[in-house]
């Protein structure tokens, strides 16, 4: 489906929980991590999405469709 990096979130996941459960790292910790990279990868795809499809200039009406 084109979702790999659904599988590296998943192993990112996995990797973070196990290593932080021998370093013992508190597991809030661990999750405001994970949501952390998990939003920076999405706002670097929404970065890419904006540069490959920007609105046209003076097209005010694009909002309304």
């Amino acid at each position: 489906m084109g979702l790999k990096r659904l599988y590296w979130y998943g192993l990112l996941t996995l990797a973070l929980f196990v290593g932080g459960y021998f370093l013992n790292f508190p597991f809030e910790y661990l999750l405001i991590l994970v949501g952390g990279v998990i939003m920076a990868c999405g706002v670097a795809f929404l970065e890419q999405f904006i540069h490959k499809y920007p609105l046209q200039k003076g097209a005010s009406d694009n909002a309304a469709q």
